[in-house]
């Protein structure tokens, strides 16, 4: 499904598997409720578009996904992220709740999440940020327990 463009309205691919899916460069977008509880587990969604509206992606599985340089957007309350791969990605939304252990944020533009919302987030593993990472104003990652990435070599 590499490059496709999926855009629903209203409450679209609730609990949708995408599991393992290869979606680079593509675009899926839905409204309000959309993506609630989808599985992205596995998934190669890089440089790609995931756009959901106010009650969006709640719930939903992103781990030991490959999300390089893709722009994600909505409200992952609750989300998984566990050992994802986030790098170089632009972040806007609410992140409450999210498990985010070994999830590897170096270069990603995280100033669209407000700072308590990314302060609710928890880990067993540390996140990995790199000098390159932007958190939004107040949030600091060391504070948080995250830990740096070494450069790159």
């Amino acid at each position: 499904m590499r490059g496709v463009v999926l855009q629903r309205p209203g409450n679209a691919f609730q609990r949708a598997n995408f599991s393992s899916a290869e979606l680079d460069q593509s675009t899926l977008e839905a409204g309000a409720g959309s993506f609630q509880l989808a599985c992205f587990d596995n998934s190669s969604i890089k440089n790609a578009q995931l756009i959901g509206g106010g009650a969006s992606f709640q719930v939903a599985s992103f781990d030991s996904a490959d999300l390089s340089g893709t722009s994600l957007e909505g409200n992952f309350q609750l989300a998984s992220f566990q050992n994802a791969v986030l790098r170089d990605s632009t972040l806007h939304g609410s992140f409450q709740g999210c498990d985010i252990s070994g999830a590897d944020f170096s270069g990603a533009d995280l100033t669209g999440i407000n700072r308590n919302s990314l302060e609710s987030c928890y880990f067993s593993v540390p996140p990995a940020f790199s000098s390159e990472t932007i958190f939004p104003p107040g949030f600091s990652p060391g504070i948080q327990g995250w830990q740096r990435s070494p450069p790159p070599q």
